[in-house]
């Protein structure tokens, strides 16, 4: 379990680097949408050429399309997510819409416990508490800028981000519990990962019918095709496997969006140099205290 829970407080860490690209993409008024595209392509490109050296002996069809019909649907949620969450924090308080969506952490939480028999221990319910309580913190913490709309048109909208990024951590999680689809290479499961994200773009555009804009884009999409493929190739996948495998495959997306948040706002202290406040350090600390608990 120690391996599982250190693979993923790395690549809690490793999220931070894709926040430091997001940010970047909203100061320079790159469009976030086609740079996801772009990645998402990008490191599909890459997979498919591992993937000629990797196979899937042994595992039955049915769990092969089972597991990638899963994670495709969770690239599909994925971009959903990120794009729901920016247009509600266009229209509202973005300090509570961030907390709300990274709320969403308690799904595959409970689908663990309550589906797949994890551990359900005193401590882990306090280190669950814990984190939700620190991400309210650090959300008020944000400050609540955004405009005001009497009609709380942004509540549904961050509603609908924080079911799919409920539905998109649950969906990646899946596979880990099958025991058959352990033999599914990290690789693999990022290829149809990534075709997701692909899709979710091309069904939000078919909508809208918009000219696709690409300046600006192919510096940052490199970057995150970089963390992404470090994140989902080496530390994800194997962390989520390795904590199913002990029974506490509950823990690994709670463990890894604490880490991102501790280590977000370790950035944006040292190289952002934010004010420290009271709110965020009382979030900071709890946040730390969560992870911890939960782990054990």
């Amino acid at each position: 379990m120690v391996t599982g829970i250190l693979l993923m407080v790395l690549a809690g860490f490793g999220w931070v680097g894709v926040g430091c690209v997001v940010s970047y993409c909203a100061a320079k008024k790159v469009n976030l949408a086609v740079t996801q595209l772009v990645q998402a392509l990008m490191c599909a490109a890459v997979g498919g050429v591992l993937l000629y050296f990797q196979d899937t002996v042994g595992v039955s069809a049915k769990i092969k399309y089972l597991t990638y019909g899963s994670l495709f649907l969770s690239g599909i949620g994925n971009f959903a997510a990120y794009d729901l969450m920016n247009r509600a924090m266009k229209v509202g308080p973005n300090g509570i819409i961030w907390s709300f969506v990274q709320s969403a952490l308690i799904f595959p939480f409970l689908t663990g416990v309550i589906f797949f028999g994890d551990s359900l221990t005193p401590v882990r319910m306090c280190g669950m508490a814990a984190l939700i309580v620190s991400i309210l913190l650090l959300g008020a913490a944000k400050g609540n800028t955004g405009s005001e709309q009497s009609s709380r048109r942004w509540f549904w909208i961050a509603l609908a981000a924080f079911i799919a990024a409920g539905f998109t951590q649950v969906t990646t999680n899946l596979p880990s519990y099958w025991q058959e689809a352990k033999q599914i290479t990290p690789v693999m499961r990022t290829v149809w990962f990534q075709l997701g994200i692909a899709a979710g773009f091309f069904l939000l555009w078919a909508g809208e019918r918009k000219p696709i804009p690409l300046t600006g884009v192919l510096k940052p999409a490199i970057c995150l095709s970089v963390f992404y493929i470090l994140l989902y190739f080496v530390l994800m996948f194997n962390g989520l496997d390795k904590l199913a495998a002990d029974g506490a495959g509950s823990v690994g997306f709670p463990v890894m969006l604490g880490s991102c948040i501790v280590g977000f706002f370790l950035y944006s202290l040292i190289f952002l140099k934010e004010k420290l406040t009271l709110t965020g350090a009382l979030g900071f600390l709890l946040c730390l205290g969560g992870i911890i608990s939960i782990s054990l």
